[in-house]
């Protein structure tokens, strides 16, 4: 469902750089990823906002990673 690995590796950024943006623990980012725990909304914001993508791309909603103006 999230891409966050997938946003995270092309950004090229480690689950520990990922982690500390939203304040967790690096075991946290990687149940995250492989679908065991889920992020809050604060926390997606956060991340959408950091990793300079979309909510909708970021959750899986659209396979457009940048807003289309």
């Amino acid at each position: 469902m999230l891409k966050l690995k997938e946003i995270r590796e092309n950004r090229g950024l480690t689950q520990e750089q990922v982690a500390k943006i939203i304040d967790v623990d690096r075991s946290m980012i990687s149940k995250c990823e492989s679908g065991s725990r889920k992020l809050d909304q604060e926390q997606i914001v956060k991340l959408v906002k950091a990793l300079n993508t979309t909510a909708d791309y970021f959750l899986g909603l659209s396979n457009e990673e940048k807003e289309q103006i």
